[in-house]
């Protein structure tokens, strides 16, 4: 999904376990250039280094060409800026001012995951037997830690059990919060979940 439609064709080869891929929506994110947008100097794309001369394939009818040394190898994908139109120029880039999609963590073990909560101020347990966001917002010291924390954490666990009950360990749990009170369903499916959840503390923290 981070991967820019443009550049599907030439990265991925055709897999049988990718067959259903097609059937998720693209992520509507700047760096994809979903519009299909000519470019513009400032624009921050994914692109795909094409050989050791420092082409780089954005999504557009021509190449653009790396301003500095090849730094990074033949085959990769990794953001870069445009510099200039004529000629077509671009740099790589290691950070954005704006989304460029999410990271993908992988944890091998239950210590693994235990040292990533750490690395957040606030670890949020989502579940239907937690505390309404209403009477943690009411409650002077919750209301703190959710609103001034730089990192937020939140774990998500499946229809049946909450994420530490999963892992069958005691983890680090600063509040334990349902969403989505009143949902009127057995239980909500992860993915609506995620979507609820984040929509709901983005619309807390944007004011």
């Amino acid at each position: 999904m981070l991967l820019p439609p443009y550049l599907r064709v030439r990265v991925w080869r055709l897999d049988p376990e990718l067959r259903y891929a097609g059937l998720l929506p693209p992520l509507n994110i700047y760096p994809h250039n979903p519009e299909g947008r000519a470019p513009e100097v400032g624009d921050i794309r994914y692109g795909l280094v094409l050989n050791e001369h420092g082409a780089v394939e954005m999504g557009w009818v021509k190449p653009c060409r790396l301003v500095e040394p090849l730094t990074t190898k033949v085959g990769s994908v990794d953001l870069f800026e445009v510099v200039s139109l004529e000629p077509f120029l671009c740099r790589r880039v290691s950070r954005a001012s704006i989304y460029v999609g999410y990271e993908v963590v992988e944890l091998g073990n239950t210590r693994d995951l235990v040292n990533y909560l750490g690395e957040f101020q606030l670890v949020i347990n989502t579940s239907k037997r937690g505390v309404a966001l209403a009477s943690v917002l009411s409650d002077p010291n919750s209301s703190r830690k959710l609103t001034t924390a730089e990192s937020i954490c939140l774990l998500f666990g499946n229809p049946k059990k909450d994420l530490d009950e999963i892992v069958e360990r005691e983890l680090r749990v600063d509040l334990t919060v349902n969403f989505i009170p009143y949902q009127g369903v057995l239980s909500i499916r992860t993915l609506e979940a995620v979507t609820a959840s984040l929509a709901v503390l983005n619309l807390l923290l944007a004011n």
